[in-house]
């Protein structure tokens, strides 16, 4: 007795991980006896199990399947091999759009789903940002492109990666001044205070009346009320911003 089996090897997805071996081996003359006798299946080897006629797949390589039938009392038992080759299964990739920010953002969690459920890494493409452990972090302003990307694995492919753009504006600060108590004429010069809530330098003018202001010391000229003004010109990253 003997089985016959044509051909000897055929390539299925990984992902799909179950099916009937007829219909995983369905390029091949499904095996039979010659003496039409039942025929059973068995894993010799490699990613797959296998239930009365179901084969499950669990990963890519190659299974050995073996048809075998056992015989009677009077036909000897006869098996034949086959070859599954279980491909790589391929994945998509999603990264969620961010939306503009200003500089003063802290930082911005970035979220990338694989369809597999394998993890997504995050770089910065171009633009003023650092990225670790899935959080931009923002270090100056204009156009930001970030990438998503999934390398796949043993079992899976390289995901398409994706990438996602977003704008980042100079942000607002704030000055404060400290307030002066009244003076007399002749009185010693008077160092002023003040500063900005990003950290920048704040410099000093008289907007109305008798003085004069060099760096950040006031000298009263006459007697009337001296108007003052503590301003912070801005730079590349934070807007200009000024307090009376």
């Amino acid at each position: 007795m003997f089985l016959e089996t044509r051909p000897e090897t055929v390539t299925v997805e990984s992902g799909r991980l179950n099916a009937t071996v007829r219909e995983v081996l369905r390029g091949l003359s499904v095996a039979t006896s010659d003496r039409e006798l039942p025929v059973g299946y068995e894993v010799v080897s490699g990613p797959g199990t296998v239930a009365g006629d179901q084969l499950s797949l669990v990963g890519a390589g190659t299974v050995v399947v073996r048809p075998r039938q056992g015989g009677t009392t009077n036909f000897v038992a006869a098996e034949k091999d086959l070859s599954v080759v279980v491909a790589k299964a391929p994945q998509t990739l999603s990264f969620a759009a961010i939306a503009n920010r200003t500089y003063s953002t802290a930082s911005i969690a970035l979220v990338g789903n694989a369809s597999t459920g394998l993890p997504a890494v995050f770089e910065v493409v171009a633009g003023p940002a650092t990225v670790s452990n899935n959080v931009a972090r923002l270090t100056g302003v204009g156009t930001v492109l970030l990438r998503a990307r999934q390398g796949g694995n043993s079992n899976y492919l390289e995901a398409l990666s994706k990438d996602q753009s977003f704008v980042v504006s100079q942000a607002t600060q704030a000055v404060s001044f400290a307030a002066l108590s009244g003076v007399a004429y002749g009185t010693a010069p008077i160092t002023l205070i003040g500063s900005s809530s990003s950290g920048l330098p704040v410099g000093f003018r008289v907007v109305s009346g008798p003085g004069s202001v060099v760096g950040n010391v006031l000298t009263v000229s006459g007697a009337g009320e001296v108007v003052l003004e503590a301003v912070q010109e801005g730079d590349e990253r934070y807007l200009a911003a000024k307090a009376s």
